[in-house]
């Protein structure tokens, strides 16, 4: 609301970088999704590089939302709202010291540990919308997922209470779980409770190289080599995820996990 941007909604609606959104192939979803890879989109001739993504800067930023703010009429500014992804001229922009976007970075809490992570756990378990997951080598058979869940709540009988609130059972208290306890669950129970439940082990891997990044993020320093590794590494987890998950089998992507998932590689 402070950047007064519009979203999901929006053709562009990644607020660091211009990608733009994409419909379903001979669908009346009028939803817009951002894969990096547009190979099951044929009327979409862009192909992103997640090393070159076409960022936003302040003048263009300014000028588009000028556009939109001075507008003749409703209709223009909200067909340019939702073509630029921007609503209008932001309060904050009379303060001189902000850049936009540069000075509102991605909140990290909310991007994974609200949305990424449980979003990751509802394909797992084949829950993520109304989109077919039988026989998908990432799929978790309930019974388990159950027995991760009653193994993660077991385990807060032995882990010290400095690591933070004790995880409920993630399985059937899901609706417990909160930012803190995603976050403890992913980074020190799951890397153990996970290994060797896929029936496809580099969706393990896959997870495995998220943990590795995201405990890097959480340090208290990091260095300039560190932060461009994490960057390159970003970027090769999004691509391996549209790569083993979002278009295999052409299936229909989620509106709500592109876009975070792309979100990811402007975390570094």
């Amino acid at each position: 609301m402070i950047m007064r941007m519009k979203g999901h909604n929006a053709i562009f609606p990644c607020r660091m970088c211009t990608i733009k959104g994409v419909r379903i192939p001979s669908s009346r979803v009028t939803t817009h999704y951002v894969p990096l890879c547009r190979d099951g989109f044929p009327d979409s001739q862009e192909q992103y590089d997640p090393s070159a993504l076409p960022l936003r800067n302040h003048a263009s930023f300014m000028e588009q939302a000028k556009e939109v703010q001075y507008t003749s009429s409703n209709t223009d500014s909200e067909s340019l709202a939702t073509k630029y992804g921007i609503k209008g001229l932001p309060l904050l922009s009379t303060l001189s010291s902000l850049s936009f976007p540069m000075s509102f970075p991605y909140d990290f809490m909310h991007l994974i540990w609200t949305n990424l992570i449980p979003n990751l756990i509802l394909f797992w378990t084949g829950k993520f919308k109304d989109i077919p997951h039988h026989d998908e080598g990432y799929v978790l058979a309930p019974t388990v997922w159950e027995a991760i869940g009653e193994a993660t709540a077991n385990a807060g009988k032995t882990i010290p209470a400095a690591f933070g609130s004790r995880v409920p059972n993630i399985a059937s208290e899901k609706a417990q779980m909160i930012a803190e306890t995603h976050s403890i669950w992913t980074l020190y129970i799951a890397p153990t409770l996970l290994k060797g439940r896929f029936v496809r082990p580099r969706y393990y891997k896959h997870f495995m190289e998220l943990v590795r990044l995201l405990t890097l993020c959480l340090e208290f320093e990091i260095t300039q080599d560190q932060v461009n590794g994490l960057e390159r590494g970003f970027q090769s987890w999004v691509q391996k995820y549209e790569r083993y998950v979002l278009l295999v089998a052409s299936r229909i992507p989620s509106d709500r996990l592109t876009v975070y998932i792309t979100n990811t590689i402007h975390c570094a």
